[in-house]
C-alpha cells in the first residue's frame, strides 16, 4: 500500500485490488482530503437522465451531454468510465456498488477501502450474500430502479451491481432526432444464489431533466 501527497491532499493506493461480478478490478486511487469530499457535495450536473430516485427525491442520474453527443457517432456503446453518474451530489465511483434486496428497490454501498463499503445510513459493511436478511441496510433509502432481465421472466431481487459492469447502449438501429434519447443501461450484477444476472434499464426522453429542486420542508410558519 501506498501513500503519497499533492496539494496539500493525500492519496491512498490500493495495490491489491479487489474481485467483483466476475471482473478483475485493477488497483484504485481513492481520494480522502476534505476538498476532494467538499467538491463531491457541491457538483451536479445538468442536463440529465434520471434513473430512479429514492423517496426523499435523491436521484440517481447520469449527465446527459455524453450520451447526446454519442448517439451521432460510430459508437453503439459508451462504457462506465466515459460518463458521469451521480447520486445526488455524489458522484458514483467503479467500485462502488447497487444492491437488491426487494423487487426494483437498489441500494448505493460506496466503497471506502480494499472489501469495505459504506451505506448511506453510514453502515460500514463487508459485502456478503446475506446482507439483505440482516440489519446493515436499516435507516438507508432504496432507489427505486425498473432494471428488467435481459434473457427470462420473473422478479428480480437481491442483486449486486458494480457500476463500472454497467454500460450504455443505444436503442435503436439508426441515427435520428428521436434516437438520441433513447438507451438502454446493460449491467451485471451478482445473485445470491450465485451465478451472475445480466439487466436492462430503458432511458428515454421521458427520463431527461435540466433542473433540480429540493423539496421544501414546511417549517410551521
Amino acid at each position: 500500500m501506498s501513500l503519497f501527497f499533492r496539494d496539500k491532499s493525500f492519496y491512498l493506493l490500493n495495490i491489491f485490488g479487489i474481485t467483483g461480478c466476475g471482473i478483475s478490478l485493477a488497483p484504485s486511487l481513492i481520494d480522502f482530503s476534505s476538498r476532494s469530499w467538499k467538491a463531491l457535495r457541491r457538483k451536479y450536473y445538468y442536463p440529465r437522465f434520471v434513473l430512479g430516485s429514492d423517496e426523499s427525491g435523491r436521484e440517481l442520474s447520469v449527465e446527459a451531454t455524453q450520451l447526446i453527443n454519442s448517439s451521432g457517432g460510430d459508437k453503439d456503446s459508451v462504457s462506465f468510465s466515459d460518463i458521469v453518474m451521480n447520486w445526488g451530489y455524489y458522484r458514483l465511483q467503479a467500485y462502488d456498488f447497487l444492491i437488491s434486496c426487494e423487487k426494483n428497490e437498489y441500494y448505493v454501498a460506496r466503497h471506502v477501502w480494499d472489501n469495505w463499503y459504506r451505506l448511506e445510513n453510514g453502515k460500514k459493511l463487508i459485502l456478503t450474500k446475506e446482507i439483505c436478511g440482516g440489519k446493515d441496510k436499516d435507516g438507508a433509502k432504496p432507489i427505486k430502479l425498473d432494471f428488467k432481465k435481459q434473457s427470462g421472466s420473473g422478479q428480480l431481487s437481491k442483486l449486486q451491481i458494480m457500476a463500472n459492469s454497467c454500460s450504455f447502449k443505444k436503442n435503436g438501429s439508426g441515427f435520428d432526432e428521436k434516437e438520441k434519447w433513447n438507451w438502454n443501461m446493460e449491467c451485471k450484477g451478482d445473485k445470491e444464489n450465485n451465478g451472475t444476472e445480466c439487466v436492462t434499464l430503458s432511458i428515454n426522453k421521458s427520463n431527461y431533466k435540466l433542473e433540480y429542486k429540493r423539496e421544501k420542508k414546511n417549517s410551521g410558519r
